[in-house]
């Protein structure tokens, strides 16, 4: 059955190539206008171009969300405190005060990354995470090319934000019910998170294009939302 994952998460994966070659729809990068409205910043995965998201993007969009990417990450392969620097600028170059990072994959561990290191003033409400590489994978440990081997459980970086789990309460994580790249058991489960929704998909890819999916991120924001009115009544 888990060969089955493997074949089907495949043809996704390439689906998402496929999707990459074309150029962002109109209706993602529209200037923001209203500093203070809150905007959905997508940082896509490992090896993905920003295009990659356009579903959930149009599908946040038609929920009545401004949506932005991050051009700059080009296909996501610098490193994640490089990434998380690149998303943090952006933000700021931007002038957004209201933000919630929409994440896949290795776009988690930079999510995670901008949270303890580049939110000082709090314009990150905190993070929706699909099939988020919180463990990393051991899968990349033969393969001999630094973005790949950033992804070890072992590499500081991962080791770190692991540790950091104050920030897990501004993190809504969601993951299939298999995952065939990151092989390690809860590896998208985090401590303490606001939320850890598993939905009924198997497939690292296969995940991010189901409706459910799509459903689950805007219940995921909808928390964060909540969770960042609360905080501003109570100060």
């Amino acid at each position: 059955m888990k060969i089955w994952y493997w074949i089907l998460d495949t043809l996704y994966q390439l689906r998402i190539r496929i999707i990459a070659l074309s150029e962002l729809p109109e209706f993602i990068n529209r200037p923001i206008l209203n500093k203070d409205a809150l905007v959905v910043v997508m940082v896509q995965g490992f090896r993905s171009k920003v295009a990659a998201g356009r579903l959930l993007a149009k599908f946040l969009v038609s929920c009545g969300y401004p949506v932005i990417t991050v051009p700059e990450l080009g296909n996501n392969t610098m490193s994640v405190p490089e990434g998380a620097k690149t998303v943090a600028d952006k933000v700021a170059s931007l002038g957004l005060k209201h933000v919630i990072l929409a994440c896949g994959s290795k776009g988690a561990l930079v999510g995670k990354y901008i949270l303890a290191h580049y939110n000082s003033q709090g314009t990150v409400k905190g993070m929706v995470a699909i099939a988020g590489a919180f463990g990393g994978t051991p899968l990349v440990r033969f393969i001999p090319w630094r973005p790949y081997r950033e992804l070890l459980p072992t590499n500081p970086v991962i080791q770190e934000l692991q540790k950091n789990t104050a920030i897990n309460s501004k993190i809504v994580s969601i993951f299939p019910k298999y995952d065939n790249y990151l092989t390690i058991p809860g590896s998208s489960r985090l401590v303490g998170a606001l939320d850890n929704v598993q939905v009924p998909y198997g497939g690292h890819n296969v995940a991010g294009f189901q409706k459910t999916t799509w459903e689950e991120v805007l219940k995921g924001i909808k928390k964060i939302e909540n969770l960042s009115e609360q905080t501003r009544t109570v100060v």
